[in-house]
């Protein structure tokens, strides 16, 4: 496994940087100007690769199929980005970003760039090459060459979507064709420093790659760069590997109501895993590990500005009680606090996290105060109930009978106000089992 790690320069026969006779995993890497003096430019696998928020750039199969990588299994590729990297072969080459012998899934990804050194009259997949079925959403595909498949090549056929083809990056023998699919100038910028730990090509203003993605198939709540880079900025995710990011809307959605996301404004506090109690990094953080392991999760919901709900969001210090109630040691950073959490199996996890989030319209701070006695179904199929008290004070009583209800902290309710989707701020989390301690 290869996390937050650079490979520049290497050389070897098969696999510039990395080779391996089983399964690879890249994270948050950057593999550029890697050699391989016969296949797999930068990595040479006999089994699986998957790669995810990592560039491969100016790698080179100087003999042989895979400019940036060769798989003999399945290839999956994440929030990342392919570009200049080259391939040849005397008899015949595939696969200029990669070559997978077995199917290959690519979302959100961008693919520029890529071709072949032309040593034959046969080469196929410029941006990459799969030996079985090909799935491809929310991607982009501009500038690449070979001499049949310049987008891309696949011998079990290809399952398009919600993707852009210049004009001559074609799909096996013929134009690229499939459910939101849009051939044009996709306007990337250049290979540069746009944020984030790697490079990656921003797409220009008047992209029509911006906004034209699919929401249920976006990858993750955070873009190839990270932290601060929320996947949907804008009510609806942007094709390839990296977000155009937005303000909050206003008027955006069809009700003319804005449709920036929950997540898209939590995201833009940077920190990370802090000493910062106040603000949400372990909510972001719990989040993202659902995420991660159930892409498919209705938590996905909170990175969706289409969508309208309120969300009650635990500050760090919410979840420092938690994980003192949970252990009887109270975290000294958010780090230590997360661990706690992290120890929790994933479905209860989501399960809490989903607890936190109500379907429809959003419910402001003047109408919470006015809510006692107002009972609320979660994501979860669970409820909690409202407790307004003279003072005021908004209590939220939940299942568990054994910690202390949460508070919303009234200097801090409306979140993203004018959206569809609006956050208070609660002083401890919403626990939707009876026996959670």
């Amino acid at each position: 496994e290869v996390t937050n790690s650079t490979f520049s320069g290497n050389m070897a026969n098969y696999g510039g940087a990395i080779y391996s006779e089983g399964t690879v995993t890249v994270t948050n890497s950057t593999f550029s100007g890697n050699t391989a003096g016969r296949e797999g430019g930068a990595i040479f696998s006999s089994g699986d690769v998957t790669v995810t928020n990592s560039t491969f750039s100016g790698n080179k199969a100087t003999n042989g199929d895979g400019g940036g990588f060769k798989s003999s299994g399945t290839a999956t590729v994440t929030n990342s980005t392919f570009s200049g990297n080259t391939f040849t072969h005397f008899a015949s080459m595939k696969g200029g970003g990669f070559f997978s012998s077995g199917s290959a899934t690519v979302t959100n990804s961008t693919f520029s760039e890529n071709t072949y050194i032309p040593s034959s009259a046969i080469s196929a997949g410029g941006g990459f090459y799969s030996g079985g079925i090909a799935t491809v959403t929310n991607s982009i595909f501009t500038g690449n060459t070979a001499i049949t498949g310049r987008g891309f090549g696949s011998i079990g056929g290809a399952n398009l979507s919600h993707s852009i083809f210049n004009t001559n990056d074609t799909v096996n023998a013929g134009a690229a064709t499939g459910t939101g699919v849009i051939v044009g100038n996709p306007l990337l910028g250049a290979l540069q420093n746009n944020g984030g730990s790697t490079l990656t090509m921003l797409p220009g203003a008047g992209s029509p790659a911006i906004d034209s993605g699919s929401n249920a198939a976006a990858a993750g709540l955070l873009d190839q760069r990270g932290t601060g880079f929320a996947r949907i900025a804008n009510g609806t995710v942007d094709m390839g590997a990296v977000e155009v990011q937005g303000t909050a809307a206003s008027g955006g959605g069809s009700d003319g109501v804005g449709v920036n996301s929950l997540t898209s404004v939590l995201l833009q506090d940077q920190s990370g895993l802090d000493s910062d109690w106040s603000d949400h990094d372990i909510f972001l953080g719990a989040l993202n590990a659902v995420l991660k392991e159930k892409p498919e999760s209705k938590l996905k919901v909170l990175a969706d500005g289409s969508v309208k709900l309120t969300a009650f969001i635990p500050t760090d210090r919410a979840f420092r009680k938690l994980a003192f109630d949970l252990t009887g040691i109270r975290p000294r950073n958010d780090k230590a606090a997360m661990r706690v959490i992290e120890s929790l199996d994933i479905e209860t996890i989501e399960k809490v996290l989903l607890y936190h989030v109500v379907l429809g319209d959003p419910i402001g701070s003047s109408d919470a105060l006015k809510a006692n006695g107002l009972t609320l179904t979660t994501l979860s199929g669970e409820t909690f109930s409202v407790v307004v008290t003279k003072r005021p004070n908004i209590f939220l009583r939940d299942i568990n009978k054994n910690l202390r209800n949460p508070k919303v902290l009234l200097k801090r309710v409306d979140i993203n106000s004018g959206n569809r989707q609006v956050a208070h701020v609660i002083n401890r989390v919403l626990i939707p089992i009876e026996d959670l301690k």
